[in-house]
């Protein structure tokens, strides 16, 4: 796609190709996030269900606490997929609005 060259920076100076080659790259990096976040907050997840069958019940303290953190990774998943789906509206913004 010729975007992921050494000589192309972040701000996709030194990119050389046409415009629908850059949406459609654009497009890949914004859809990129979903697999991201989900897998990361998969991993997530695992590690915290393994705590809950470890930890016993008699240990209330420590089960309140568990569950505050599962709570807390949940909210932060939502929370991750909403922003990076509505934080540029309209959604095609993310790669049809080119400032060269």
């Amino acid at each position: 796609m010729n975007i992921l060259r050494p000589e192309v920076d972040a701000n996709l100076a030194g990119f050389h190709g046409d415009v629908p080659m850059l949406q459609r790259a654009l497009m890949y990096f914004w859809a990129r996030g979903y697999p991201f976040f989900t897998t990361f907050y998969l991993y997530k997840a695992a590690l915290l269900a393994f705590y809950v069958k470890i930890i016993p019940e008699i240990f209330t303290a420590y089960r309140i606490a568990l569950w505050a953190t599962v709570v807390y990774a949940g909210i932060g998943f939502t929370t991750s997929v909403l922003l990076n789906l509505f934080l540029c509206l309209p959604v095609e913004r993310n790669w049809y609005e080119l400032d060269f």
